[in-house]
């Protein structure tokens, strides 16, 4: 449930984010926006970082019995 939380927050906290410094849309890196870059960059690998905690939490009662 933890992580669920966390996806959650970072899902809307992004939006957030881009609201409170539209400039993001202007700065480029190598031609791509700044914002676009942060949609792909943070979320996914936050999502496999999440993912794989909540496996470990999930799998250490089991390595316990």
């Amino acid at each position: 449930m933890v992580a669920v939380a966390w996806l959650f927050a970072l899902v809307l906290l992004l939006p957030l984010v881009f609201s409170q410094w539209p400039q993001l849309d202007t700065m480029r890196l190598l031609g791509i926006p700044v914002s676009w870059l942060a949609v792909v960059l943070i979320p996914f690998p936050a999502m496999v970082f999440l993912a794989i905690w909540q496996l470990r939490r999930a799998e250490k009662p089991e390595d316990q019995a």
